[in-house]
């Protein structure tokens, strides 16, 4: 049985950065615990390159079978990347700070107070900001040096891997010898949308791209619509290459589908979140389309007066989300009738999304669009975006809006607010409609990376359909 070597070179790099997964990061450490958990951890591996003298690294990924919310500081530490310290971990600290990121000269006053307190009086830093110091040896998970995989053996890229030199280099190597280099491609938004990115991101990106037909064998797209967008990609490119469209899940990781919160969630929530509210859930940026949102929020406002449900955007603040900033301080956040509730917690997302009244998700683009499967997951029905994949997730279970429409936006939402009878028998169909998990798309991801190439040779394959 040939091996699989699945590269989390960005996801230590992202948790260096962040305490919490989303996105890209959240799916490769879904698909990974449960191909392991299904096939056992003897012939799938994780892969790292730490630098230094350390190179490449496979890395014993058993640790993942513990059903427990990621926590980038243990993720660190059981893939070696963590050592001790008199400091708190990078990413405790940038997290510590980032309620003062928009206060420069207070977030470095607040920064050096980290560092000296930690080494002045680190038990007290810890008590009463929550960061940790791990000054003691701890265990890690067991790792070897690698610097060549078997040709039978199949190297998986999962992630973000379009700014990691190191990753695209061992790649290159492996197809080199005859092996597998199976790519799980997300989206190709800098490519089709670069007005959504910022310029850097769209250099380097596509950049990237365009060296990606030297070295993969396997495109895996997390949609038809990515699919078929790599397709016509290559296909101008002159390239022939397998392309296969793999759908996500609709599951949340971790969560029932009958999950009910606790009631400490919920009355934490509650305590600072009006009810009844309408639910947004991704990152805070210009794709999703956010600016729209409001402005159709405030449209609902304007008939609804004081019978309008709180709207809440539940995510991180990302690049190019400063019109959107900017609309609901000068708006007040719509009057009071907009909360922001900036990087939720898996268990204060699973319990926005069960509280909610339904959820919206207008965003102009996307790869797949998980929030609007983890609405259905839980019960929810949503409004969401005729625009790329988003249709593909639940069909005709969800009611769709023009992105570019503001007037359509508020319409449905004010139909799903004031038809309760309509709200509840769409909330009904979604409840009783069978929902994909994400142990059946790892049953199929596993599948195609054991896949032989065609004709046994790596170097060359047909272009799909």
């Amino acid at each position: 049985m040939n091996n699989i070597y699945v590269d989390i070179t960005d996801i230590i790099r992202y948790s260096e950065k962040n305490f919490r997964v989303t996105g890209i990061q959240r799916v490769q450490l879904r698909l990974m615990t449960d191909i392991i958990k299904m096939v056992g951890d003897q012939h799938v591996k994780g892969m790292a390159f730490m630098g230094g003298q350390k190179g490449w690294q496979a890395i014993d990924m058993s640790f993942l079978r513990e059903e427990k919310e990621f926590d980038a500081t243990d993720f660190l530490r059981q893939t070696g990347r963590l050592k001790p310290s008199r400091f708190p971990p990078r990413n405790q600290i940038r997290r510590y700070l980032e309620p003062y990121n928009r206060h420069k000269p207070l977030r470095t006053l607040k920064k050096a107070s980290v560092y000296l307190q930690a080494l002045a009086c680190p038990q007290r830093l810890q008590r009463e900001t929550g960061l940790t110091i791990l000054k003691a040896p701890f265990n890690t998970a067991p790792s070897v040096p690698v610097s060549t995989l078997d040709p039978q053996d199949t190297f998986a890229i999962l992630g973000s891997s379009w700014n990691c030199d190191e990753t695209e280099e061992f790649a290159r190597q492996h197809r080199h010898r005859g092996g597998k280099v199976a790519l799980l491609v997300y989206d190709i938004i800098p490519y089709t949308h670069p007005e959504l990115q910022t310029e850097e991101v769209c250099e380097s990106f596509n950049a990237w791209l365009s060296r990606t037909p030297g070295y993969v064998t396997d495109y895996i797209c997390i949609s038809e619509h990515t699919a078929k967008e790599m397709r016509k990609y290559l296909a101008d490119k002159g390239v022939a290459a397998q392309v296969i469209a793999m759908p996500m899940a609709h599951e949340f990781p971790g969560y029932g589908r009958h999950h009910e919160p606790a009631t400490s969630t919920v009355d934490s929530i509650l305590s600072v979140i009006p009810d009844p509210f309408v639910l947004c859930v991704g990152s805070i940026e210009i794709r999703k389309n956010g600016v729209a949102l409001l402005k159709a929020w405030d449209k609902v406002r304007q008939v609804l007066g004081p019978a309008t449900p709180t709207l809440v955007f539940a995510g991180k603040i990302a690049w190019k989300s400063d019109a959107f900033i900017d609309m609901l301080q000068q708006t007040r956040h719509v009057e009071g009738s907009v909360h922001l509730f900036e990087s939720p917690t898996d268990e204060q997302l699973a319990a926005l999304y069960k509280l909610s009244l339904f959820t919206v998700y207008p965003s102009l683009v996307e790869g797949w669009g998980l929030p609007v499967g983890e609405s259905a997951w839980f019960g929810r029905f949503a409004i969401a975006s005729t625009a790329s994949s988003i249709p593909e997730v639940c069909g005709p279970l969800v009611d769709y809006v023009d992105p570019s429409s503001v007037d359509d936006i508020a319409a449905k939402m004010q139909r799903a607010i004031q038809d309760r009878a309509y709200l509840d028998a769409r909330t009904a169909a979604i409840q009783q409609a069978p929902m994909r998990t994400w142990q059946q798309v790892a049953m199929r991801l596993h599948e195609l990376l054991h896949q032989q190439p065609a004709n046994g040779d790596a170097k060359h394959r047909t272009a799909a359909p």
